[in-house]
């Protein structure tokens, strides 16, 4: 589909770029039901972006005790350093990568932070609902992007850390609040068990460096 100016060109006519969202739900929805329908076992697990996630796959108990406890241990003893700085901490996630209901799992029930806010741009909770059911029963998951309202709810909540894209991060860290690039999470590596210290520490980073630069007079001439 070519853009050419505030359109894209279909093979059924021109698309403004304003209804792309709406066009992009509506195929989504669409592949997820004509998915469904396939004669498989649909029977969805968390994502494997933590050491839960691991364990969330359909593996036979010895096997676990075998291969993954060890790893697992491992993994805790990893992840221990990190949670210090995040556990209690509140977090607000604003939609952008489509990763934030799993991060919001994994940043909740494996390093202990509250969560204020799970922003995501498209939720289907069918797909969604393994994860969905590993949150806690009170959290506020929101589809779509309405910034403006988004924003007044950060500033509002007073957050120690939001997860947003590049474009809000730097304003909001003018206002002195602590960021994390959502982009961050697409190109790194951080899904399985080795790999949970490192995701842990994506967050962990930004909340450090506040610490420090708090810590410090800054004099300028």
């Amino acid at each position: 589909m070519p853009i050419f100016g505030n359109s894209v060109d279909c093979r059924g006519g021109k698309l403004s770029i304003f209804e792309i969202p709406k066009f992009l739900k509506i195929f989504l929805n669409l592949s997820s039901t004509l998915f469904a329908r396939v004669p498989t076992n649909n029977n969805f697990s968390s994502f494997d972006d933590s050491i839960n996630g691991i364990k969330a796959f359909k593996i036979s108990e010895l096997k676990v005790h075998e291969i993954i406890s060890p790893l697992i241990n491992r993994a805790k003893l990893a992840l221990d350093s990190h949670k210090e700085i995040l556990k209690g901490k509140r977090l607000f996630l604003l939609p952008e990568s489509q990763l934030e209901i799993s991060l919001a799992r994994f940043l909740h029930n494996e390093c202990e932070m509250d969560l204020i806010e799970v922003g995501t741009p498209y939720l289907n909770k069918d797909l969604m609902k393994e994860e969905i059911n590993l949150l806690p029963d009170n959290t506020k998951i929101v589809e779509g992007q309405h910034v403006e309202k988004q924003l007044d709810r950060v500033r509002e909540s007073n957050p120690d850390l939001v997860v947003c894209g590049m474009g809000l991060a730097n304003p909001l860290e003018a206002e002195g609040i602590s960021t994390k690039w959502s982009i961050e999470m697409v190109f790194s590596p951080i899904h399985g068990i080795d790999q949970a210290a490192d995701l842990a520490g994506l967050f962990s980073k930004p909340l450090k460096r506040n610490q420090i630069l708090t810590s410090k007079t800054l004099v300028t001439h």
